[in-house]
């Protein structure tokens, strides 16, 4: 990637990832049920892999994304795809999974709808009337994703790398953004004093708050004070500089008439948690990490890392703009981000309402606060009432180490991310894999408890996310835990909740000041595989702070030998180095494109044959040719010959044998074959045959005596003969285009043969052998089935993309022209990815379906 750049006074740029040349990346709008093909092209220059957080992955835990658990990173300039079943409702998000990228920016909204008959919460909320409720359910259909994140003059691995040669745990952004847009603010030194909480001062100790607002990187209370470290390292742009730009906020337009409308906030930052309003409104928050909740109307959310809280606000305050507050929820920084909802026809006005908190996120009157350890699933869900397995985990700087940026989350060792680039644990057979601190084995059927104590004196908030199935929270506190199983803390007087305990994919511990903290999930072992359960603070993460778990090792899941290869219409897999497909969504694609190419091939003898084609979305072309000749030799015999061209071939399949019998051998090229043949006897005689095939020939002759031969029998033969031919073919598929082409082709060679060769589409090929098509592009083009064919191809969106393949094969074949995300495009190698009623996406600057691109990311402007 790109070196991160800053140009002071008016923008602010960074190296990034855009997905589809966008920051957030395209939302994947699906329904419970829905098959998703998910392709990612990486035309970054460094690998990476791609999560889909919260999705329950079952029956398909090589699509995970997590590197080193479930798959191999995806190479820089490689393809790869996810397949997966949309198997719940709500709000999830896809992100990278490859150290700390998604801090860089590879992010995009999951919206999965109930089905039908799905049970809503919208009636549970006090007061409202049945038009409140039809009006709740339609703003839930169109409910506004809203990314909120830290953001960095950094990227991820400058940013980390300082922390190493530093040793410090650095919490220190530049700004607060909500869907890419905002502003870097740099109030003065007594603005941020009287913004802060009131236990800042005790811990800054007589120091000051940096120039950014953040707690100084010398505080030994937040760095720890076992730990040298070497602060000359710290660029002055890390905490000690503030450059304030100007930029425009996010806008949400709402229309009053509609009555409400709903939003998700989704915590895709790397380092803060957040509080969140909006200026004189209620939030009636139905849905936290994707699972209905018997909603709370409240007046803040506090949004953890990888947390999705969604709400709904009721439109009846007089129409203007109301502002949308993002402030820090820890004590490691004064920084706040803004947004705007806006009333439609409110235009330009000033901004009106009342604040719910200070630029500080501190209220000075009482409020209410979403609760989470409220958060009842609706319906109603319940666990076990009692484990058959507690794992303890202690979170803390890993004891042994002298760094302050290394984590642990099993109380020992750090989990090494050099192990994302190793063989990942779900490709091995679990019982060669040792179980320790930081490899947990579970077997299928089990109720586990995973027991989460985190260390004092200063108790941070970690929000602890499993990948897989969801758990329910049964409990949390602050304060020591001293047990190892829930059994003992209720038989001490502990309560626990296990009637309606929040139902999540992640939880956030509780901070204590000066004390520990703790939490305990319990779930259910239903979907086997390797699974991370990790931190999501992405420092944390980074430093160690995740363990490995297999689930279901008695079941362990066997991974299919083509799991992420781009799998074509028909079923089959296979690798391919295109770089764009068309866009499309939904189950069926449109388009229109052209393609030319040319073919050659050569059959048993000697070929040459060209064919073009052009056409809507593909191109067809098909040569054919003839010969004849005659042959003699010492008896006579027969034989075939086969070769490969796409356009035309044939070539000289004639032999003769010494006497009669038979032998078989296999030959290509021009003029004569040999093999062996067994018989007695001699004679001569000539023959002719015809032949036909995908760029190849064949041919059999006759004679006093009789053999075959597979290739050519024993003896020579020789002759001359011309012919011409010409073809067409027409292609359907997914999407719309049609194509025709015609091809020529001569041939030479003792016997006659006739070949066609298809070059894409759904032109149709017969014979044997491979060749090289046009039609879609040029190079060695194969067709697997229905849906897709591979060739090279050229094409033209809004987006620009190129692109090229190459396979062999024979078959017949159709292929479609897509869409992209501008409804045009021209690609000539239009495919049918995507197998399911689900909608695709297409990724980079321009086309396929999933890729990422390094680019600069402009966030203010």
């Amino acid at each position: 990637m790109a070196p991160s750049t800053f140009l002071k006074a008016v923008t602010l740029l960074c190296s990034g990832i855009l997905v589809n040349g966008t920051y957030p990346g395209p939302a994947l709008k699906l329904k419970v049920g829905d098959c998703v093909d998910f392709v990612v092209i990486n035309n970054l220059e460094v690998s990476t892999a791609v999560h889909f957080h919260g999705i329950r992955q079952k029956d398909t835990p090589f699509a995970d994304g997590a590197a080193g658990l479930t798959q191999y990173p995806i190479p820089a300039g490689e393809t790869y795809q996810y397949q997966w079943t949309a198997d719940a409702s709500g709000v999830y998000f896809y992100h990278a999974h490859y150290k700390g990228q998604v801090m860089d920016g590879l992010i995009g909204a999951i919206i999965i709808q109930s089905a039908d008959d799905a049970v809503k919460p919208f009636d549970q909320i006090s007061g409202v009337s049945s038009t409140d409720v039809e009006q709740l359910v339609a703003a839930e259909a169109a409910v506004e994703t809203v990314f909120v994140s830290d953001w960095s003059r950094f990227t991820f691995d400058e940013f980390f790398a300082i922390e190493q040669a530093a040793n410090i745990d650095s919490s220190c952004s530049d700004a607060f953004v909500l869907n890419g847009k905002g502003a870097v603010y740099c109030p003065s030194a007594d603005f941020l004093a009287a913004n802060s909480a009131p236990q800042v001062p005790i811990i800054l100790n007589g120091s000051s708050l940096t120039a950014k607002g953040c707690m100084p990187p010398s505080n030994p209370l937040i760095q720890g004070a076992r730990f040298d470290r070497d602060l000359s390292a710290i660029p002055p742009g890390m905490y000690a500089e503030c450059t304030p730009t100007t930029g425009s906020n996010y806008t949400y337009t709402v229309d009053p008439s509609n009555g409400w409308a709903a939003l998700s906030f989704i915590n895709s930052g790397g380092l803060a948690l957040f509080r969140v309003s909006i200026d004189s409104h209620k939030l009636y928050v139905y849905e936290y990490n994707g699972n209905y909740i018997n909603p709370q109307r409240v007046d803040q959310i506090n949004l953890q890392h990888g947390d999705r809280i969604s709400f709904a606000v009721k439109l009846d305050q007089t129409p203007g703009n109301y502002q949308i507050r993002i402030a820090n929820l820890g004590i490691n920084q004064v920084i706040s981000g803004f947004g705007v909802l806006s009333y439609a026809g409110a235009g330009t006005r000033a901004l009106t309402g009342t604040p719910v908190f200070n630029y500080g996120g501190f209220n000075s009157t009482p409020i209410t606060i979403f609760n989470t350890a409220r958060a009842s699933p609706y319906p109603a869900e319940s666990p076990a009432a009692t484990a058959d397995r507690s794992f303890v985990f202690n979170l803390q700087k890993a004891p042994e180490l002298p760094y302050s940026w290394a984590w642990t989350l099993s109380g020992v060792a750090p989990y090494n991310h050099s192990l994302d680039d190793a063989e990942p644990l779900l490709f091995r057979d679990p019982a060669s894999i040792p179980e320790s601190e930081l490899v947990l084995k579970t077997n299928t059927g089990e109720w586990v408890d995973l027991i989460i104590k985190v260390a004092g004196p200063l108790a941070q908030p970690h929000s602890i996310h499993k990948h897989a199935n969801k758990f329910f929270v049964i409990g949390a506190g602050v304060g020591e835990f001293n047990f190892t199983s829930v059994e003992d803390a209720v038989a001490a007087g502990y309560k626990f909740n296990l009637d309606t305990p929040p139902y999540v994919d992640g939880y956030t511990s509780t901070p204590a000041e000066r004390n520990s903290s703790w939490m305990i999930f319990r779930y259910h072992v239903n979907t086997p595989g390797a699974w991370f359960l990790h931190c999501h603070t992405q420092s944390h993460f980074s430093g160690g702070m995740a363990v490995a778990i297999l689930d279901g090792v008695d079941n362990f899941p066997t991974v299919p030998a083509d799991a992420g290869k781009v799998c074509p219409g028909n079923g089959d897999s296979g690798y391919t180095d295109s770089s764009s497909w068309s866009t499309w969504t939904g189950s069926e694609g449109s388009g229109s494109g052209s393609g030319s190419g040319s073919s050659s091939g050569s059959g048993s003898g000697s070929s040459s044959g060209s064919g073009s084609g052009s056409g809507s979305g593909s191109g067809s072309g098909s040569g054919s040719g003839s010969g004849t000749g005659s042959g003699s030799g010492s008896g006579s015999g027969s034989g075939t010959g086969s070769g490969s061209g796409t356009g035309s071939g044939s070539g000289t399949g004639s032999g003769s044998g010494s006497g009669s019998g038979s032998g078989s051998g296999t030959g290509s090229g021009s003029g004569s074959g040999s093999g062996s043949g067994s018989g007695s006897g001699t004679g001569s005689g000539s023959g002719s045959g015809t032949g036909s095939g995908s760029g190849s020939g064949s041919g059999t002759g006759s004679g006093s005596d009789s053999g075959s031969g597979t290739g050519s029998g024993s003896g020579t033969s020789s002759g001359s003969g011309s012919g011409t031919g010409s073809g067409s073919g027409s292609s359907s598929g997914t999407g719309s285009g049609s194509s025709s082409g015609s091809g020529s082709g001569t041939s030479s060679g003792s016997d006659s043969g006739s070949g066609t060769g298809s070059s894409s589409g759904s032109s149709s090929s017969s014979g044997t052998g491979s060749g090289s098509g046009s039609g879609w592009g040029s190079g060695t083009g194969s067709s697997y089935g229905p849906g897709w064919s591979s060739s090279s191809s050229s094409s033209n969106s809004t987006g620009s993309s190129w692109s090229s393949s190459s396979g062999s094969g024979s078959g017949s074949s159709s292929s479609s022209s897509g869409s992209s995300s501008d409804g045009s495009s021209t690609s000539s190698s239009a495919t049918a990815l995507y197998t399911g009623a689900a909608s695709s996406i297409a990724i980079t600057q321009s086309t396929a379906l999933f890729g990422l691109v390094a680019a600069f990311l402009v966030l203010f402007a």
